[in-house]
């Protein structure tokens, strides 16, 4: 799991034989903004940390089973 920021510009793509599964969640305001200021969430560092990715992942699996399906 990565982080994306605006006006960040990256090289992420799937691996060329094996692929990915992709999902998109966006959010602002000003909880991020006060993350963001405070240096929880950096531009620069776009990996996280195996133990906040296990929340995080847990909480965007969560997420994913509460929006409705688009393709």
């Amino acid at each position: 799991m990565f982080l994306l920021f605006p006006g960040v510009w990256h090289r992420y793509k799937p691996h060329p034989k094996y692929g990915w599964e992709e999902y998109w969640v966006g959010f602002n305001g000003t909880y991020p903004d006060e993350l963001i200021k405070k240096e929880y969430l950096l531009p620069r560092i776009h990996l996280l940390m195996l133990a906040l990715m296990k929340i995080c992942f847990s909480f965007f699996i969560h997420l994913l089973k509460l929006l409705p399906q688009q393709k």
